[in-house]
């Protein structure tokens, strides 16, 4: 069956589309996979309905990217974040939920983090990249370390065996601040990132994985995971 044809969501050039695996398959995505998504009905009727189960036989993957793009900087950022994955993967076997840890002397911090970047253009569809114009430049160029004052990426630990994707959505705090915060999940076993593209969160079970999204840097070599 013929590659699907279609722009390119991170380069936008037109031509065949290839599967890009998030995460990369030696995180862990090598195995058959079942993706429900919630239906719109939910909102409506006050509890959850689920659309018709995805199929995916080899691991979870979407029709996103050039093979250019997807040979290009798969193979360039994959292998640190793939690292990163098996250390957490081995860390958290006997922790409980909820709880701490340390992983030192991360390796490659700027690769994991365009490699999660990466991860979140084709989770959340093809008009992320167009939406936010500095994401392209920075996975596209192996140097480029800056991130908008505005921009925070997070890392958390799961137990939980299982993949989420949220989306771009928007939620506010009605508990007690009623501040708004414009972010997106991306969690596949044992590792969750979340992207704030409206400042910064001050969520506990949430470790930056920058120096902060005032500095703009991904300098980090130790990260603590909840």
């Amino acid at each position: 069956m013929p590659a699907p044809q279609g722009h390119c969501w991170l380069c936008n050039r037109f031509g065949p589309l290839t599967k890009e695996h998030i995460p990369p398959e030696k995180a862990y995505n090598n195995c058959p996979l079942l993706l429900a998504k919630v239906d719109e009905r939910s909102t409506e009727a006050g509890s959850l309905f689920f659309s018709p189960h995805t199929n995916y036989k080899k691991g979870l993957c979407f029709h996103s990217l050039c093979s250019d793009c997807n040979n290009r900087y798969g193979s360039k950022y994959g292998g640190a974040y793939v690292d990163l994955v098996r250390t957490v993967a081995e860390r958290i076997k006997d922790i409980p939920n909820f709880h701490k840890t340390s992983i030192m002397g991360v390796r490659r911090p700027l690769r994991i983090l365009k490699q999660i970047m990466l991860q979140f253009v084709t989770a959340n569809g093809s008009g992320f990249v167009r939406c936010n114009e500095w994401v392209a430049p920075f996975v596209r160029n192996p140097k480029n370390s800056q991130i908008p004052g505005n921009i925070g990426i997070y890392l958390f630990a799961s137990n939980a065996r299982g993949a989420r994707t949220t989306g771009v959505s928007a939620h506010i705090d009605l508990a007690s601040t009623y501040k708004r915060a414009v972010i997106a999940e991306f969690t596949f076993w044992p590792l969750g990132t979340v992207i704030s593209l409206d400042g910064e969160l001050a969520n506990p079970r949430l470790s930056p994985c920058t120096n902060g999204p005032s500095t703009g840097s991904t300098t980090r070599g130790r990260w603590t995971l909840t």
